[in-house]
């Protein structure tokens, strides 16, 4: 079975192939679970950062946070759209 990888390589798609229970598409599973975790994990944090900013310079790494979630949260979705 062939299984696109939530995360593009060097911007193109990347595929793995074997069993579904196999140690690659567990590893897949991983990689996804942590992008979930990581975004629930921003999502949280964000909700004070209107208190918690003092700068600009901290704003824009907030935006950058997000701005990373949100893309491999998009990836993650796509993947698990094509999936039979």
């Amino acid at each position: 079975m062939k299984r696109r990888l939530p995360f593009p390589e060097d911007g193109r798609r990347a595929y793995i192939s074997g069993p579904p229970d196999g140690l690659l598409h567990r590893a897949a599973d991983e990689m996804e679970a942590e992008a979930i975790r990581n975004a629930r994990a921003v999502h949280e944090l964000s909700g004070s950062a209107a208190e918690l900013i003092q700068s600009g310079e901290e704003a824009a790494f907030l935006v950058d946070r997000l701005r990373e979630c949100l893309m491999d949260m998009i990836h993650v979705a796509e993947a698990r759209g094509e999936r039979p």
